[in-house]
């Protein structure tokens, strides 16, 4: 695993494990799950999401939803 990789899973396990964090027992309440991103760590471009709607929380995929089907619609008619 390289260095990037091992960041990005510190994080990871650092924010599934936040229990002193105001979101903790609503996550836990509902089934919901930290949505961190997927991807390559070597891209140039990235998008963020403002927050994470159902969809995501519960699968903790981004861009899951209806906003990810939105932006792929989008990024087709830009040719991406």
């Amino acid at each position: 695993m390289d260095q990037k990789s091992m960041q990005i899973d510190t994080i990871k396990k650092g924010v599934f494990s936040l229990a002193a964090s105001p979101l903790y027992a609503y996550r836990m309440e509902n089934g919901y799950q930290p949505v961190i991103g997927e991807g390559s760590l070597e891209t140039e471009v990235f998008f963020i999401g403002e927050a994470p709607g159902k969809n995501e929380a519960l699968s903790g995929r981004p861009f899951c939803g209806r906003a990810g089907k939105v932006l792929d619609e989008l990024l087709q008619e830009a040719g991406l």
